[in-house]
């Protein structure tokens, strides 16, 4: 996983290779955990949050639930929320979850697989 927080645009971004399951999300937690507490104590608006899942085949429920996580955070933030995805199954799991509201981008990209 690459994070990277862009202060001047108030801009996190997650780039995620490989899957999201159980056998891999501890590992990414804690970095997560920690910039989003830098965030939080930021006192100016945070803007967006872009998570790139085109590397991604498969999201396990363990895996939703960080997504879910960082989505919820960045709605409390007010802040923008994009999503790039290139597997069908990984953009079906994610359309068919309620909270995908219009504030969400969900973008197809690439291969179809």
């Amino acid at each position: 996983m690459e994070l990277q927080f862009d202060s001047e645009k108030k801009s996190l971004s997650l780039f995620f290779q490989g899957d999201l399951s159980s056998n891999n999300v501890i590992e990414k937690i804690e970095p997560i955990e920690d910039t989003l507490k830098r965030i939080r104590g930021m006192s100016e608006k945070w803007c967006s949050l872009k998570i790139n899942l085109i590397q991604t085949k498969l999201i396990d429920s363990t895996g939703l639930n960080l997504i879910i996580s960082l989505i919820k955070f960045a709605k409390s933030l007010d802040a923008e929320i994009e999503i790039l995805v290139s597997s069908i199954h990984v953009d079906r799991v994610l359309k068919k979850i309620n909270f995908l509201g219009k504030e969400i981008k969900v973008r197809k990209v690439g291969n179809p697989h």
